[in-house]
């Protein structure tokens, strides 16, 4: 979800589930991101709206093996842009997305492990509001 405060800066928000499953030991997870932070459409025109976006957050993981559960939060965050064309004033396709995502949990022994994964997306934009 974003807030545009002009036609070019907004606020986001972004909220993520990633599953993984059939990991070694039978250890199931889950891991929850949200994050928050601006946009910037880097050009002007009605044909095309490139962006690009820095969000920094939390994350959750979630792990379980044999009824044992576990969970712990940590450091989230995401750097990237991507491409949206708009149909209408109120609609627009999003051809790419694509951004780095950090994410770091802590170790057993307290140091941190970091993720460096790549999130590619696409899809529809709707758009409320008068802007």
């Amino acid at each position: 979800m974003a807030y545009g405060f002009s036609d070019r800066f907004s606020l986001v928000t972004d909220a993520g589930a990633y599953r993984f499953s059939g990991l070694a030991g039978g250890l199931d997870s889950t891991m929850y991101t949200y994050l928050f932070g601006p946009r910037v459409k880097i050009v002007r025109s009605n044909r095309v709206a490139p962006f690009a976006q820095i969000l920094i957050g939390g994350g959750r993981l979630n792990a379980s093996s044999s009824g044992l559960a576990a969970g712990e939060n940590g450091l989230a965050a995401a750097i990237g842009g991507g491409l949206d064309v708009p149909f209408h004033r109120h609609i627009a396709l999003r051809l790419f997305q694509a951004e780095y995502l950090l994410t770091r949990f802590d170790r057993n022994n307290g140091s941190p492990a970091s993720q460096n994964n790549v999130r590619i997306s696409a899809g529809v934009v709707l758009r409320f509001g008068s802007r």
